[in-house]
């Protein structure tokens, strides 16, 4: 799963002390200390009944989130209704602090369910020791789950609840790339392929040299020069060093862009590294036709960015939902390299190139499904055309749904007065700034925030107080 990174910031995992049952089935519940399960979002999980819970606390904004798990302990399961109450009792302070945990559905969740709650208080910030209580009406019955959890304890990566999605710019990139082909490439026919990374140096890139993201260590996207023709293509090592094998059967003719998405270990970001080849036959020019319902594999898929313009240098989020051809929600939507969706997007002149994924939960088993909305957030550095692609896989099959965006000049902003506080972690991700997206960054009360991309800034204008306090706290760490 992917989730905003707090950084370094204290993961409170609460302890399973007890877990009862008022009024529930007691020829499944489970005792305290039967059995363990490893915790889906890095907190504890707790046996309830049949079913499971887990509890996260983030110590420096008193925060708390639950999710209710299957008996696997792994599958979300959602309920019926807007809040839970959970009953907490820090060491030191008498009596018991109630804590409302408001709904926050998972992407995906149907309209009035959710299998995640979350709330704060300012009791609960820094707390060295505490127990907390939740009752979970499920099926009729009331499931009380009990934990405590002490300072030291359990601590470790913390994971937060927003989600994220990437958008990255085009270069510049430390590796060097050069495609070749084994065979005149021809519209229609299949060509084997070799791809050869090397750095600046000349020194060849292993897959040792390369980060997993994704499932795969290189992204190949390929794109035509009328933006009709797009491609996914994972390479695989050849023979020699530093080169990769793969198959490519271009759609048209002319000239085509290779870009390769890599996250090198040097320099633990994001980049691409862009090539050429060409296509026996005519260059053709880029189409530029605005659509935002494209239909692709039997299904209907529409884009909504909302009323306002799409401008350059703003973030922006955005959904894509999706049905059948009668107008039926469809939520079967399988994974696909650890997500249900992923969406490239090419500007006019294929300078500028971004690689979005879904907000939200990502699956963690084949059997899971997505849809029927995808929810993302993307910044785009450069005004004019836009052709998006959202990629989806359906019955074992890969579906491409293609959109066309007209995106306007951005609004200047003055940033004079702005003083840089020199973050050097994005305070939405976690991540290295400027990892996915040179530059990126945001103006808040004149501090200037830098973030690791465009899209982080929707994220932040949520609770953009947290976000500067965030930002200011990895200072100090």
């Amino acid at each position: 799963m992917r989730y905003r990174n707090i950084g370094r910031e204290v993961l409170a995992a609460l302890v399973l002390v007890a877990a009862g049952v008022w009024g529930g089935d007691a020829a499944h519940e489970h005792a305290a200390g039967d059995h363990a399960h490893a915790a889906p979002h890095g907190g504890v999980v707790v046996p309830i009944g049949k079913y499971h819970a887990e509890l996260v606390y983030v110590s420096k904004t008193g925060g708390v989130v639950l999710h209710l798990l299957e008996g696997d302990a792994r599958t979300a399961f959602g309920l019926a209704g807007e809040t839970l109450t959970a009953q907490f009792r820090v060491k030191g302070v008498d009596g018991f602090q109630p804590v409302k945990l408001s709904a926050a559905p998972l992407a995906g969740e149907a309209a009035g369910i959710s299998s995640r709650f979350s709330g704060a208080s300012d009791a609960l910030k820094d707390a060295q020791e505490f127990e907390a209580a939740v009752s979970i009406p499920i099926a009729g019955s009331k499931l009380r789950a009990k934990f405590v959890w002490k300072a030291g304890d359990v601590a470790g990566h913390a994971h937060g609840e927003e989600g994220h999605a990437h958008s990255h710019e085009a270069g510049p990139a430390t590796v060097q790339s050069q495609v070749r082909s084994i065979g005149e490439l021809k519209t229609g026919v299949e060509t084997e392929m070799r791809l050869t990374l090397k750095d600046s140096n000349g020194n060849t890139i292993s897959l040792a040299d390369l980060v997993e993201v994704h499932t795969r260590k290189i992204h190949l996207l390929i794109v035509d020069s009328s933006l009709n023709d797009y491609q996914h293509i994972h390479p695989q090592p050849a023979d020699g060093p530093g080169e990769y094998a793969f198959r490519f059967t271009p759609r048209g003719s002319g000239n085509y862009i290779l870009f390769s998405d890599l996250h090198p270990v040097k320099t633990n970001r994001q980049e691409y590294s862009a090539t050429t080849v060409d296509v026996a036959g005519e260059n053709k020019v880029a189409e530029t036709t605005e659509n935002v319902i494209a239909n692709a594999g039997g299904l209907m898929f529409k884009l909504n960015a909302g009323t306002a313009p799409l401008r350059a240098g703003e973030a922006f989020p955005f959904s894509v939902s999706v049905a059948q051809a009668d107008g039926t929600p469809f939520a079967k939507l399988e994974p696909v390299m650890g997500a249900f969706a992923h969406a490239v997007a090419f500007n006019e002149t294929r300078k500028h190139v971004l690689h979005i994924h879904p907000l939200g939960r990502e699956p963690e088993r084949d059997r899971e499904r997505g849809g029927p909305t995808l929810e993302f957030n993307a910044s785009v550095p450069e005004s004019g055309f836009w052709k998006l692609y959202i990629q989806v896989q359906v019955g074992g099959k890969i579906v491409f749904a293609a959109f066309g965006l007209k995106v306007l000049l951005g609004v200047p902003k003055d940033e004079s007065k702005a003083v840089a506080i020199k973050n050097t972690i994005c305070p939405i991700t976690g991540k290295p700034v400027h990892s996915m997206q040179s530059d990126a960054h945001l103006v808040y009360k004149d501090q200037r925030v830098e973030l690791c991309c465009g899209g982080c800034e929707v994220t932040f204008k949520k609770n953009p107080e947290e976000g500067l306090r965030s930002a200011l706290q990895s200072l100090k760490n």
